[in-house]
């Protein structure tokens, strides 16, 4: 079922983090997630704050205008293995843990990167955020990693995820689309 999957993955990367050497770098992806582009290309990418995302200890992919699920979208990111990000997936996993059982993972981590202090430049799109002292993250920008077909372009697009598409063989259709166009 989704929402078991949704707890355990946040649970798998938070024991995963536990057992990588510190300053390793990972990428996460939902099963639902096309790479167009070979995913070392984020290492040196820029997230939507003009920033190197390896400066960041996380940055997720950004999610679609017009999206209720929040800032960020959690199927898809780069993270670095930290304390502080050590500390965020805990906090993760115990929100998720307490919630209710329909509750996904991405609205507690937009409400737990939310609860804690944020900074913000010149937009809500240049937003750096920091959980507690020391995580820093971002998001991509959403060409960077799409989660709209329109969002995909050639040799900018790293990914997409086939988010608000429906049942798993339109999911199958559109990604096949997106990749026959690349």
């Amino acid at each position: 079922h989704y929402w078991s999957f949704a707890r355990q993955k946040v649970s798998f990367v938070r024991k995963a983090l536990a057992e990588m050497p510190s300053g390793s770098r990972f990428i996460f992806t939902d099963l639902d997630v096309l790479p167009v582009r070979p995913f070392s290309v984020l290492l040196s990418a820029i997230d939507a704050s003009y920033v190197a995302a390896h400066m960041r200890d996380i940055v997720f992919m950004k999610e679609p205008p017009g999206s209720a699920s929040g800032f960020f979208n959690s199927g898809m990111y780069l993270a670095r293995s930290n304390e502080p990000t050590r500390q965020f997936f805990a906090a993760w996993e115990d929100a998720v843990a307490l919630a209710d059982a329909h509750d996904g993972d991405q609205p507690h981590a937009n409400r737990l990167l939310q609860r804690f202090g944020h900074h913000r430049t010149a937009s809500f799109e240049k937003q750096v955020r920091s959980v507690r002292p020391g995580l820093s993250w971002s998001v991509f920008d959403t060409n960077t990693i799409a989660g709209t077909p329109a969002s995909v372009l050639p040799g900018i697009t790293v990914a997409y995820h086939a988010i608000f598409v429906g049942p798993d063989e339109v999911k199958a259709a559109m990604m096949h689309k997106v990749w026959s166009a690349q």
